[in-house]
């Protein structure tokens, strides 16, 4: 599940959006798309013995990856694991600021 948490600035409280509906309508007021990718694609075990688990997310959706290259004429792809317990993940995360 992806969550939004938007920190209180500009006399604007701080909130949370946890429903993809409005994640996605937020997001699109800021010109940034949203798509959610079926998680159920990931076979645990491989990404667990995989090398590179980077390159096996990215391999297990290819062709989301390169249906958005080709739209929006990127030429590369990265993939970034967040999770509470990423360390130095305050300063991580002020780069999105």
């Amino acid at each position: 599940m992806a969550q939004i948490r938007i920190r209180e600035q500009n006399g604007h409280a701080a909130r949370t959006l946890d429903d993809p509906t409005a994640q996605k309508a937020f997001l699109a007021d800021h010109s940034i798309g949203f798509e959610q990718w079926p998680i159920a694609r990931i076979d645990r075990q491989q990404l667990a013995a995989a090398p590179d688990a980077q390159a096996y997310i990215l391999e297990t959706f290819g062709p989301e990856v390169e249906r958005l290259k080709t739209q929006r004429g990127y030429v590369t792809a990265d993939v970034i694991g967040l999770s509470p317990q990423t360390p130095n993940l305050d300063t991580i995360l002020a780069k999105f600021d």
